[in-house]
């Protein structure tokens, strides 16, 4: 009788926490219209199977891809190369995304150009490169390069093999979370397919150079995750002189990324070996690098994340407070990470089983959390991105989105601020609790 008790206790249990689902409008992963439900997957834990569609955008069958496109652009009789590696991943399958390798060159400091000795083969090879958001391309930084066969000083003859690798970046700007990361995570995935087909040594030292102006930012120090220098300025390449350079990358630029494909498009992936290679690389970066901070408590650790100029969470301060009394295990916190530096961020977010955010670039903290943990997602009314569902998904992690009402009504989504009914919050958070637990 005891047991039976029991049972049907746990039954009761699901059975609420199901009509709690439904009736808040949230969003659970993972969800398999042709077997059990998203929520029984979700319990159950059980392992996925690995799809070839999957491996070849978030697996090391992405970079597998790029082995057979290697293409020297020069003709024959060059003393230079420049060879690209394309992939073609877009969901419409109409783009190239491509990344290029140039060696041997000479940075001409009097001409403040870099020469490479190379007959193209085809005039138009710049101009059919792919442009990007912010009008990024590795176009950018051909543009700083002297391409042709004529041997006017400084000659690139003598140079094969000496001299610095360098890596010309033009950054899409220099605070936004999201964009930086998949940025730097476009450059990560460039040098590990180098570094797999013995391309480049793993202790390679590598300069980064900013073509850009923007500011460094706050995630300017992650471009030197393979390197013992900071990243330079393009100002910084003419002040020694006219020196050999062995090699030049152009990475895959952030437009490119895996992860920025199908923002509106539901992936069925539940595992990515690069992104889980990019999070312990980044944060082993971090760690001989920031002092631990202590956690705030034996409980569920619930993070909120606190926006300052759009989205914000109407009455989010009494909000905070109806979640702090909520459950006295929860220890509840907020955060404004735009106050904190980038280790102490990755800090907080591994101390977090539960994280709470309106959509925005501070969710990109998902791939900071830590195994088990929930992501409860609040969308503005109408609003599907899948961004940040598909990260959590790819880590492994429980998944919940609700819908708020856009205040002032009519208000453009992307600066109106969002109102959720208390019952509502507190319904999405009690079932992220349950799962975190």
């Amino acid at each position: 009788m005891r047991i039976r008790s029991v049972i049907v206790r746990i039954g009761l249990l699901l059975f609420g926490i199901l009509v709690v689902l439904y009736r808040t409008r949230i969003d659970v992963w993972p969800s398999n219209s042709n077997s059990q439900s998203g929520f029984s997957h979700f319990l159950a834990s059980k392992p996925y199977a690995h799809s070839e569609l999957c491996d070849g955008l978030f697996g090391h069958g992405y970079l597998d891809g790029l082995k057979s496109t290697a293409d020297d652009h020069c003709v024959g009789g060059s003393t230079s190369k420049i060879i690209c590696y394309k992939t073609r991943i877009a969901l419409d399958g109409l783009r190239d995304d491509v990344f290029c390798i140039v060696e041997p060159a000479v940075i001409d400091a009097q001409a403040t150009r870099i020469s490479v000795d190379c007959l193209l083969k085809d005039e138009n090879f710049k101009a059919r490169l792919p442009r990007y958001m912010y009008a990024t391309s590795i176009a950018d930084g051909f543009d700083l390069m002297h391409v042709n066969r004529q041997q006017s000083a400084p000659s690139v003859e003598g140079c094969r093999n000496k001299g610095e690798t360098l890596v010309l970046i033009r950054r899409e700007g220099a605070s936004h979370t999201w964009d930086c990361l998949l940025e730097i995570f476009s450059y990560f995935l460039t040098i590990r397919f180098m570094q797999s087909e013995g391309l480049l040594a793993a202790d390679s030292d590598l300069q980064v150079v900013f073509l850009d102006e923007h500011p460094n930012g706050p995630y300017a120090h992650l471009w030197a995750i393979f390197s013992r220098e900071p990243p330079i300025r393009k100002a910084d390449l003419w002040r020694n002189g006219n020196i050999c350079v062995a090699r030049i990358i152009l990475p895959l630029p952030g437009g490119s990324n895996p992860l920025f494909q199908g923002d509106w498009t539901r992936f069925n992936c539940k595992e990515s070996s690069l992104v889980q290679d990019f999070r312990e690389t980044t944060i082993q970066y971090h760690v001989s690098q920031a002092d631990p901070i202590e956690r705030l408590g034996e409980g569920i650790v619930l993070t909120a994340i606190k926006r300052n100029q759009t989205r914000r969470l109407v009455d989010h301060r009494a909000v905070i407070q109806r979640l702090s009394l909520m459950d006295a295990n929860v220890h509840v916190q907020e955060v404004d990470l735009a106050a904190m530096d980038f280790g102490t961020q990755i800090q907080v977010m591994q101390g977090t089983n539960v994280l709470v955010g309106v959509h925005g670039a501070g969710l990109t903290h998902i791939l900071y959390l830590p195994p088990g943990a929930v992501v409860v997602e609040i969308m503005p009314s109408s609003v599907q991105y899948e961004w940040f569902r598909n990260l959590a998904r790819l880590r492994g992690l429980g998944y919940l989105r609700v819908h708020g009402d856009i205040v002032p009504e009519g208000e453009d989504w992307h600066s109106a601020d969002i109102r959720l009914s208390k019952d509502s919050l507190e319904d999405v958070v009690e079932a992220a609790i349950y799962l975190a637990t």
